[in-house]
């Protein structure tokens, strides 16, 4: 791991700390699926199903990032790179104790299904 900068500290303990006491869940696009689960099981939301857009179909792949580029990313977003560690672990938890890999397999098999409900843009 990189050294922290006393600025880097600073910058992810004030985002730790406001996403810890002025929010319910924070997500990530990476488990996406499970936080609408969340947010039907603690909200009620009902209206869960999606389509995907945007979507790149061009991904950069991290073993075509030279090993001298990727530490001089990770040197220089130390916060961020805590920052997500924090919620994804945060997050991991409350899908543990909250949902199934069943709910979740079959949320998927579902919104799959219902793309033909979703206008085409």
């Amino acid at each position: 791991m990189h050294q922290s900068t006393p600025d880097d500290e600073l910058l992810f303990e004030t985002a730790r700390v406001a996403l810890k006491n002025c929010f319910s869940l924070v997500g990530t696009t990476a488990c996406f699926d499970e936080v609408l689960l969340l947010l039907h099981r603690f909200l009620g939301l009902t209206d869960l199903f999606y389509q995907r857009q945007n979507q790149s179909s061009q991904r950069l792949q991290i073993d075509h990032i030279s090993d001298d580029v990727r530490s001089l990313i990770e040197d220089n977003n130390q916060a961020d790179i805590q920052l997500y560690q924090f919620v994804d672990k945060r997050l991991q938890d409350l899908i543990a104790n909250y949902l199934t890999t069943e709910e979740i397999s079959g949320f998927r098999s579902k919104n799959d299904k219902n793309h033909h409900w979703f206008p085409q843009t």
